[in-house]
């Protein structure tokens, strides 16, 4: 090198694949963490963000991903702040449907993954491309799995002042909508109820269901693992089934 000069060339770093507002900074803060976690309250900075599409499911080296962060309980309240990005975050589950899982484009008539029925596909060639990312959670999501929940000891409905019976204006066999809050431990019991709440119940720890409804919840990105929705109905001698494998976070109660 001492007879040759070396030439200087200008090397790009620019990755357009990478939105950069994802990405943490110097003291592994991102962007969209910061704004909620600021006290200043910007909600303008967090619409400019929305608008970019900065994830809420990234987790920085020190905390919690924000769709974690903006469910958990606080002691003033959900601010706007927090409105604002549960809005966003149901907007973004209500499309997931119409995006295609390959390459993030919306639309409609999409074809459907024939094993799990849930990854939706604008194209042959975008579900070949990513089934290499897809196979690892493709799977047949049986939606007629349930688990029969049985009914608690007397003196446990006593103290949430519930009951185990079918919700007001449901029928026999007609599925609706349950929430099941659980225990942070899984040492305790889980709460069962509905939106009228006619139908509250607990779910002993040990007991049928327990475990299984523990793991889906903990799995789950929403409410910080702590609660999520599932199908429910009664039987005609009423029993109570559950079915884990139709389950929402969008409900709003």
């Amino acid at each position: 090198r001492e007879d040759k000069e070396v030439e200087d060339k200008e090397v790009c770093i620019y990755d357009p694949s990478k939105n950069l507002l994802n990405e943490c900074d110097r003291v592994g803060t991102i962007s969209f963490h910061e704004v909620f976690l600021s006290p200043m309250g910007r909600v303008d900075v967090a619409e400019f963000l929305i608008e970019r599409n900065v994830s809420v499911d990234i987790t920085p080296p020190c905390g919690n991903s924000l769709r974690k962060l903006v469910y958990r309980p606080t002691p003033f309240g959900a601010s706007t702040m927090h409105d604002l990005i549960r809005n966003h975050i149901v907007k973004i589950e209500k499309v997931e449907d119409g995006r295609c899982w390959g390459c993030g484009e919306t639309g409609e008539n999409f074809s459907y993954c024939t094993q799990c029925k849930k990854a939706p596909y604008c194209s042959r060639s975008c579900q070949k491309q990513h089934w290499r990312i897809h196979k690892a959670d493709c799977q047949d999501p049986d939606e007629n799995y349930s688990i029969q929940l049985s009914r608690p000891p007397a003196e446990a409905q006593f103290q949430i002042n519930g009951e185990y019976k079918r919700p007001n204006g449901v029928d026999v066999d007609e599925l609706f909508w349950v929430k099941v809050q659980c225990d942070l431990l899984n040492k305790g019991p889980h709460m069962v109820y509905d939106k009228s709440r006619s139908c509250k119940f607990f779910i002993m720890h040990g007991a049928s269901g327990h475990l299984e409804l523990f793991n889906r919840i903990k799995g789950a990105k929403a409410f910080s693992g702590t609660k999520l929705y599932f199908k429910a109905a009664f039987d005609g001698s009423g029993n109570f089934r559950v079915y884990p494998n139709i389950s929402s976070t969008t409900k709003k109660w």
